[in-house]
């Protein structure tokens, strides 16, 4: 099935306003309930949630990753495929489902949760619906209906917020922030399954071995990467006992903030792995260059003023954000921008590239190899420099595990960048930063600075011509995943002009 005719930008569009709305959906949904319930309450929903949410994504085993690349790869045109992925998924999260459902009762012990047995069951019910809209999710990224995509996600978001909101006035409690979830699930899987038709639950129990030979890897980066966000927050309270409390607290908040970024390589991966697959799945380096050097340059263009200006205007933002207690954490904040904020997303996008790649192995590996140097860094770091130590060893892992990973990529497909884009990016930003650093400031000000810059920076990359083309019609070729092929590049690692 094709995807949804219309604008180049729009399947983009409403991935990316997908993805955000996931973001704003989560943390409207903590405040709303932090809330109505109270803390007591709260603290156990919040262990109720943590549990279901670890179930879910140790569920996905890198499957619904493995069937949007091996979709893409085959045009989305093997409905079979499609059929077998769904059939494996629900087996899996039905099994889940069963597990936590008997083991409901000692979870609840374990825990301490009070009426936990009849909480965490309620919260198994969410699993098999999560799952299917995990993979059909996965198929319509396959599929590069991206349009789509972004809509089911703008359902699950959507339905969650609404639904919280319908039920406050009540009185909202646990078992009615469970349910909401699961309808939010049904929801959005219903959504989905409008695009795909009811053909794609039909069962399929054989051929599960390719997808299950793709996910195994996936499942390893996965698992590994997300460890690695947090490794540098474990290093500073297991090896800074020096470190005061309070400066434990400001790297809490600068780390949560400098995170924002990480959204990105969601949006970007949405996007540059199903358009990579399918055109080297063709035979078509010239085309999953194309897709890389655009996705690459518009990360870059917006991480490189994200960190410059966020590192200048550091401590405005934690005293606007965390109030003046947390505003000499901003020198922690600068460098956790960059270590988490730019080579994170970078790095987990880069493996994204290359699981498109067929190297999903590769992206394991560059996994373990992250997350050892992480944990050589970060104990020094600490030991040594105490919070800023942990930031710079969390920065000096990033920079080599990038490093690492940009090579493996330039190696399969081509160079990311062209240097003459990535100096214009670096000139706009220092236009920015300079107004930025000219401009100070403060609370509701400090908005009005930031968007000044903003506008500017973006005035000064039109200017310059490093946008126009990857925004004009070109993009629809490399990100939307249009539909000409042209002659492959040669193999010998030479990149073909683009």
């Amino acid at each position: 099935m094709a995807p949804i005719a219309g604008p180049g930008w729009l399947g983009p569009f409403l991935v990316a306003a997908g993805q955000f709305a996931l973001a704003a959906a989560g943390f409207l949904a903590a405040l709303l309930l932090a809330r109505e319930l109270g803390p007591a309450t709260y603290g156990v929903w919040g262990i109720v949630y943590a549990i279901l949410a670890g179930v879910e994504q140790i569920g996905r085993l890198g499957i619904p990753q493995a069937t949007s690349r091996l979709v893409a790869e085959a045009d989305g045109r093997d409905p079979i495929l499609e059929r077998r992925a769904t059939t494996l998924v629900a087996i899996l999260y039905l099994a889940l489902g069963v597990a936590m459902w008997l083991a409901a009762p000692w979870l609840a012990e374990l825990f301490a949760i009070p009426d936990g047995t009849r909480l965490l069951r309620i919260a198994s019910l969410d699993l098999v619906p999560f799952g299917l809209f995990a993979v059909t999710i996965a198929i319509l990224n396959g599929r590069r209906d991206f349009a789509v995509e972004g809509l089911g996600n703008l359902v699950y978001a959507g339905t969650r917020i609404a639904g919280l909101l319908v039920v406050a006035p009540f009185g909202l409690t646990i078992e009615a922030a469970l349910v909401v979830t699961i309808l939010s699930s049904l929801a959005a899987c219903i959504a989905t399954l409008l695009r795909l038709g009811p053909g794609v639950l039909r069962p399929r129990f054989d051929g599960f071995r390719p997808i299950l030979a793709v996910s195994a890897p996936v499942a390893v980066a996965w698992t590994v990467s997300s460890m690695l966000s947090n490794l540098d927050l474990w290093a500073l309270n297991a090896f800074g006992g020096a470190v005061a409390p309070e400066v434990k607290g400001w790297y809490t908040a600068a780390l949560n903030l400098a995170r924002l970024p990480n959204l990105l390589a969601f949006v970007g991966t949405s996007i540059l792995v199903p358009t990579i697959a399918r055109a080297l799945g063709l035979g078509d380096r010239t085309g999953a260059l194309i897709a890389l050097r655009h996705g690459a340059t518009l990360l870059l263009a917006l991480l490189v003023p994200t960190v410059a200006i966020g590192a200048i205007e550091a401590r405005a933002l934690l005293e606007f954000l965390f109030t003046s207690l947390y505003g000499d954490g901003a020198p922690l904040l600068a460098v956790l921008l960059a270590a988490h904020g730019a080579f994170y997303t970078i790095f987990v996008t880069l493996g994204s590239i290359l699981l498109a790649a067929r190297r999903e192995r590769v992206s394991a590996l560059l996994a373990v190899v992250a997350a050892t140097l992480a944990l050589l860094f970060l104990p020094v770091g600490t030991v040594l420099g105490g919070a800023l130590g942990t930031a710079l060893g969390a920065l000096g892992a990033g920079i080599a595990s990038c490093a690492l990973s940009a090579w493996s990529v330039h190696r399969k497909i081509g160079p990311l960048i062209d240097p003459g884009a990535a100096a214009r990016i670096l000139l706009a930003t220092g236009v920015a930063a300079a107004f930025a650093s000219a401009v100070p400031g403060k609370d509701a000000w400090l908005l009005a600075e930031l968007a000044g810059a903003g506008i500017l920076y973006l005035g000064v990359l039109f200017a310059t011509g490093v946008l126009g083309p990857v925004l004009g019609g070109s993009v629809a070729a490399g990100l939307a995943g249009t539909r000409h092929r042209e002659p492959p590049a040669p193999m010998d690692g030479r990149s073909p002009s683009v």
